[in-house]
């Protein structure tokens, strides 16, 4: 009888190295708490990133970093804006804006 899907899937993880990616990931969440504690903190992403690259516990780019900040981090409200405003910048659905709003078509009541 074969093997579990499971149990297969977690021989073939085994055996196969890890990506460039996976590693980012790993080292990413190795550091999570120490990232959202900096965050609450105040200090700004670019020096977490910096400092962390320096120490090489985070060997990937900026832009990587600030990707993973908003994608592992959103829920916990420490996502910084620029990650914010970024990810808000890219989507279909952007929200609507509060103040003026064009209409095409004339609303009689406001014409004089």
């Amino acid at each position: 009888m074969a093997a579990k899907l499971s149990r297969r899937i977690m021989l073939r993880v085994a055996r196969k190295p890890s990506g460039r990616r996976a590693l980012n990931l790993a080292n990413f969440l190795a550091q999570r708490e120490e990232i959202i504690n900096a965050l609450s903190d105040g200090w700004p992403l670019y020096q977490i990133w910096e400092t962390l690259h320096v120490e090489k516990k985070f060997n990937a780019s900026y832009g990587t970093f600030r990707n993973l900040v908003g994608r592992v981090l959103p829920g916990s409200g420490q996502a910084p804006a620029e990650v914010a405003q970024h990810r808000n910048s890219n989507s279909k659905n952007p929200a609507r804006p509060a103040g003026f709003v064009f209409s095409p078509t004339p609303n009689d009541e406001d014409i004089l």
